[in-house]
């Protein structure tokens, strides 16, 4: 019986940031010996293939122990995604094109969420950018998708599906740059024909939609209020 009818998976694993398969379980995997995939390794390095072109090495020797042998040490090869593909084009036989593609599967798999866990994460300004090229590209509602797919908050209005109410006018008056003064906002809010700016404001304040802070105006001036948008 084949290992992929005993729903055995591939299996590959993540060291420093690069994704690997062991010789020994790419052998199960396949239904080969293990010492027989040793022997075509070996043949790879000595043609030079471990270090050929750009990166880590494709194949890193090391080694295992048995309880049946004590501490008698056993070679094995970790390999890389290059690695295993170079060694895998030389696995011929009925089911080894599928075992190859699920392999590969495997490494796609866990380097997109290695990708995932060091993707750092957007700050506030390249949120807005992004929701802004959606608008100007695919129009407002892509505009809203972006808004909810890269986390920014959403105001009372918006959370009730209510469109175009005094909230959420207010609070796109914010978010345009991420955060704005007083002044701002009322210039915007009049063109946008908002009115009761300072009740909304404070409804969004209480809501945790927007946080406010006063700083002082250089010379010692009047203080300066700053909305800014609350990220979830």
């Amino acid at each position: 019986m084949s290992q992929q009818s005993t729903g055995v998976e591939p299996i590959v694993f993540e060291r420093s940031g690069v994704v690997f398969a062991n010789s020994r379980d790419v052998a199960f995997y396949f239904e080969k010996q293990h010492k027989h995939v040793l022997r075509d390794i070996d043949g790879l390095i000595r043609q030079g293939v471990s270090n050929f072109g750009e990166g880590a090495p494709k194949f890193g020797q090391g080694s295992y122990t048995l309880p049946e042998t004590g501490q008698q040490q056993h070679r094995c090869y970790d390999m890389t995604r290059d690695g295993f593909t170079i060694l895998a084009m030389g696995f011929t036989g009925q089911r080894a094109l599928r075992f190859k593609l699920a392999y590969i599967d495997a490494f796609n798999r866990m380097e997109a969420e290695l990708r995932e866990r060091t993707q750092p994460a957007l700050s506030i300004n390249q949120k807005l950018r992004l929701v802004q090229e959606a608008r100007r590209t695919f129009g407002q509602d892509a505009a809203q998708c972006m808004w909810r797919e890269v986390g920014l908050p959403m105001p009372i209005a918006a959370a009730n599906q209510s469109r175009n109410e005094p909230a959420d006018r207010v609070y796109a008056a914010v978010a345009r740059t991420g955060a704005a003064t007083r002044r701002e906002i009322y210039r915007q809010c009049r063109s946008m024909g908002v009115q009761r700016m300072e009740e909304v404001l404070g409804n969004l304040v209480r809501a945790g939609a927007l946080m406010v802070e006063t700083t002082r105006r250089p010379a010692g001036g009047w203080p300066l209020t700053v909305y800014r948008v609350v990220l979830q």
